[in-house]
């Protein structure tokens, strides 16, 4: 079950993420930010629509005068319910945004709308489906990670799919047949991170 919508709505958002797992779908209603992902930095105003990827860094510092909505999908919660397969990332440049902005402005006036919480939970979560279903649209596989590191992505995959159990590195790395040294070495070079921050 998806908590919250995944839905929140933030005045002035000022925050860092080293390692993005999942989407993050971020809508400025009002004000402006300054996003940047991937080093790469651009300011943005009202009306405007970012998508971050899976493995993105990004950095968010907006004006004390935002709105910003953002919707946060993990990639549990993308396999799953979607069947958004982990090999995929949106090809950012072919998107169309005028769809998403479409389903997002939908998927916020039904969060601040006042109807009964199970009306209102079955709007949001119908239109995140929507919205998501548009994303599938835009996917693109990225083989050159995948192919080069495919024994490291066996074991990511492992963790997601036992995501509640006590997991210990030897047990992941003997699922992708590697030696605990080598999984904890692909696995910092693919995200960043040592096996027990991941």
């Amino acid at each position: 079950m998806m908590y919250d919508c995944n839905l929140k709505i933030y005045q002035t958002l000022n925050v860092q993420s080293e390692f993005n797992i999942g989407l993050l779908l971020l809508y400025i209603i009002e004000g402006s930010s300054n996003i940047s992902i991937n080093g790469k930095t651009n300011m943005y105003k009202s009306n405007d629509m970012i998508v971050i990827n899976d493995l993105d860094h990004y950095r968010i510092l907006s004006s004390k005068k935002s709105v910003i909505a953002c919707l946060f999908l993990s990639r549990v919660e993308l396999d799953k319910f979607f069947r958004f397969n982990k090999k995929y990332y949106i090809n950012k440049d072919k998107l169309d945004l005028s769809v998403l902005k479409f389903y997002m402005n939908k998927l916020i006036v039904n969060y601040v709308n006042d109807q009964s919480e199970n009306e209102k939970q079955n709007k949001i979560l119908e239109y995140i489906n929507q919205l998501v279903m548009t994303l599938h649209l835009y996917r693109k596989l990225d083989g050159t990670i995948i192919s080069n590191n495919i024994d490291v992505y066996s074991g990511i995959n492992y963790m997601y799919e036992h995501y509640k159990e006590k997991l210990y590195i030897g047990k992941v790395a003997t699922q992708c047949l590697l030696s605990v040294r080598r999984f904890s070495n692909k696995l910092e070079e693919v995200t960043g991170m040592r096996f027990n921050v991941y």
